[in-house]
C-alpha cells in the first residue's frame, strides 16, 4: 500500500526555486521515486510513498537551488497526508 504526502519548497529566507529528489527508504532497495523536480518558491509537489507495517512512510529527500549555490538533504519519517518542508538551509 502507499500513502500520499506533499513536498513544499520552504525557500523563504532567500527565495529560490528547488530541484528535489526523493527516495522511497520502505522500497526494496530505497529506489529514487522523484528525480531533480523543479518545485517553485512556497509551492508544493504531491507524491505516493510506500508504507511500512505501521502506516508510515520513510524518505530521504535532496534539495538544491536552481542556481546549484546550496543543498540540503533529510531522512524523514512521514504519515499518509503530511506535508514535508524542503529547503536548502
Amino acid at each position: 500500500m502507499s500513502i500520499g504526502i506533499v513536498l513544499h519548497n520552504n525557500e523563504r529566507t532567500i527565495p529560490n526555486d528547488l530541484f528535489v529528489s526523493v527516495n522511497d527508504l520502505n522500497a526494496a532497495g530505497g529506489p529514487l521515486i522523484l528525480v531533480n523536480q523543479r518545485i517553485n518558491v512556497d509551492q508544493t509537489f504531491s507524491l505516493n510513498v510506500q508504507e511500512d507495517g505501521n502506516g508510515n512512510g520513510n524518505i530521504a529527500w535532496t534539495a538544491q537551488t536552481a542556481d546549484g549555490s546550496r543543498t540540503n538533504q533529510a531522512t524523514v519519517s512521514v504519515t499518509d497526508g503530511q506535508t514535508v518542508e524542503v529547503a536548502s538551509f
